[in-house]
């Protein structure tokens, strides 16, 4: 979600130099409409994935969903406005007028003001959420690790019985088969 909406800004950007540059330049021509049509098809598409990965984030944090689409409804909006009306006032015709673009202007400021808005407080919203999950996996790790220390211990304790154990029962095989050696038939085994 979150890296979605500098590529949202970049294009914006780009629309907005486009507009600077048809401000001096009365005319549009065939490439300059064909150039539009991609950076609205750009803003678009960006826009669809960006809507989409709100409602992915959505389904797995319901606690979010009010926060969210408050973010997110306000640059929906404002690029809709945006490319609606770039179809309407950039691809469908071949003359300007300055009143056009400085609209243009006026409408790709807002667009972008609303994207460098909702980046930060999704970057905020979504670092808190972040921190949260990586604090409960903190936790869960640590609970493991000491459940593996606990099951270490265990066996440890279990291997050094059995080798003790084992150990002391050599011995005594040992002394009794020393004793057999040395001539004392009457040793029990």
């Amino acid at each position: 979600v979150q890296f979605r909406l500098p590529l949202l800004t970049e294009s914006l950007w780009q629309t907005k130099a486009s507009g600077s540059y048809w401000l001096s330049d009365s005319e549009i021509d065939i490439p300059e409409q064909e150039d539009m049509a991609v950076k609205r098809d750009r803003i678009s598409e960006i826009l669809e994935n960006f809507k989409s990965d709100i409602d992915e984030v959505v389904a797995t944090n319901a606690e979010l969903t009010l926060s969210l689409k408050s973010i997110q409804q306000p640059i929906v909006e404002q690029s809709e406005v945006l490319l609606a009306f770039m179809e309407e006032e950039f691809i469908e015709r071949s003359d300007l007028e300055e009143a056009v673009v400085e609209n243009h202007q006026r409408l790709t400021s807002n667009a972008l003001q609303h994207s460098v808005y909702a980046y930060s407080e999704l970057a905020g919203l979504l670092d808190a959420v972040l921190k949260q999950r990586l604090d409960e996996t903190k936790s869960q790790l640590q609970k493991q690790l000491w459940a593996i220390f606990a099951a270490v211990v265990v066996a440890l304790y279990f291997f050094i019985g059995m080798y003790l154990s084992s150990l002391n029962t050599l011995r005594k095989a040992l002394a009794t088969s020393d004793q057999i050696g040395s001539g004392e038939l009457g040793v029990q085994f």
